[in-house]
């Protein structure tokens, strides 16, 4: 991973997390379709308890990420994320 500092490896960790848990909440998915448009789905996340930068991400997520095999993917790029912090970047 390349050399980041702490607030560009804290928003890229946020965001992971946010889809990382996305990937595997079905009240994710039933948010998205029962709304209207961007905006509602958005604020339906908030409510959900996700972060505005998650949310965003989360809409934008490819579905692949809610396969086993994404989610591998995901928790493998966090615990980087989280190593890099630990460690000063």
């Amino acid at each position: 991973m390349s050399r980041m500092n702490a607030p560009d490896l804290t928003t890229r960790l946020e965001i992971a997390e946010g889809i990382l848990r996305a990937s595997s909440d079905q009240q994710v998915i039933e948010i998205i379709d029962n709304s209207d448009s961007l905006a509602a789905a958005r604020k339906g996340l908030w409510r959900a308890g996700y972060s505005d930068v998650q949310a965003l991400n989360i809409l934008d997520m490819p579905l692949r990420h809610r396969t086993a095999e994404g989610r591998q993917e995901l928790e493998k790029q966090a615990a980087e994320l989280r190593q890099s912090l630990e460690t000063g970047g």
